[in-house]
């Protein structure tokens, strides 16, 4: 069954689930811009905050940082301006503003 790759997508599924690993999206900071679906962010799942995902994508990005808009599950309103202590769920979309 592996040659002709039957049920990939859930042993992929499976894959994730056991590391406990989510993806976030990153949306530029533009008036009309889309998330780019091709290239998330892939970080631990328990916990993750805004900060981390700042570090993961650029160390010196926590520095310059205003503040954040996320659209998503972790928010109660799509986009909703969080701070850097923001925890994340899998799939949200992060604008990140800086100063």
């Amino acid at each position: 069954a592996a040659h002709h790759r039957w049920n990939f997508d859930d042993l992929l599924g499976k894959i994730w689930d056991c590391l406990k690993l989510v993806e976030h999206l990153h949306q530029a900071q533009r008036p009309v811009s889309w998330p780019d679906y091709t290239s998330p962010v892939v970080l631990p799942y328990s916990g993750t905050m805004v900060e981390d995902f700042c570090m993961k994508i650029q160390k010196n990005l926590i520095k310059e940082f205003k503040y954040t808009l996320v659209w998503g599950l972790s928010v109660k309103h799509n986009p909703q301006k969080v701070g850097k202590d923001h925890t994340l769920e899998d799939e949200d979309v992060i604008q990140i503003v800086t100063k």
